[in-house]
């Protein structure tokens, strides 16, 4: 029979798998969305005015991104 203290260990083990696994699929969502932006990963980008940013050629999109 198991103890108090490996069945603690075996949960810990669980839920550090499972909060891994989230944040991967969190950041494989920014990275998508960066990628089709045409922005970086290093910050979080907001488009200032979506319409602007829309018609701007791919080398000016950050123009219209701020950090």
């Amino acid at each position: 029979m198991k103890n108090t203290n490996e069945i603690e260990k075996q949960l810990k083990r669980k839920a550090d798998a499972y909060i891994e696994k989230k944040a991967n699929e969190i950041y494989a969502i920014h990275q998508e969305i960066s990628d089709f932006v045409g922005t970086s990963t290093n910050f979080i980008d907001y488009i200032t005015h979506f319409n602007s940013y829309d018609s701007a050629a791919p080398e000016n999109k950050s123009n219209h991104t701020a950090y």
